[in-house]
């Protein structure tokens, strides 16, 4: 993606089992749509560089694993994990 300005980026539906590396479009993305993949767990640190995101999808992905994406994200103001088979969640202050 280097040297491309992308502000939106989809990949629904391409079987991923982790999130690929987007900091190369890290000025200019907005929107990420990762869902109805294999995605089981989101490391914070590897999305800490999307200092602009704005609209992150995860539904439909078999998520195990979700750390605090507030404080990797703050610019975050909506986050879908819609048909996620969450079986314990963590209380959010």
């Amino acid at each position: 993606f280097k040297g491309t300005i992308l502000d939106i980026i989809g990949f629904q539906n391409n079987k991923l089992s982790y999130a690929p590396d987007f900091c190369s479009v890290n000025a200019t993305l907005k929107t990420l749509w990762l869902g109805n993949n294999k995605i089981s767990s989101v490391v914070g640190e590897d999305l800490s560089c999307l200092n602009f995101l704005e609209y992150f999808g995860l539904g439909g992905n078999p998520l195990l694993f979700l750390p605090d994406l507030r404080q990797f994200l703050p610019p975050l103001s909506y986050f879908a994990v819609r048909d996620v088979p969450f079986t314990c969640c963590a209380a959010i202050a």
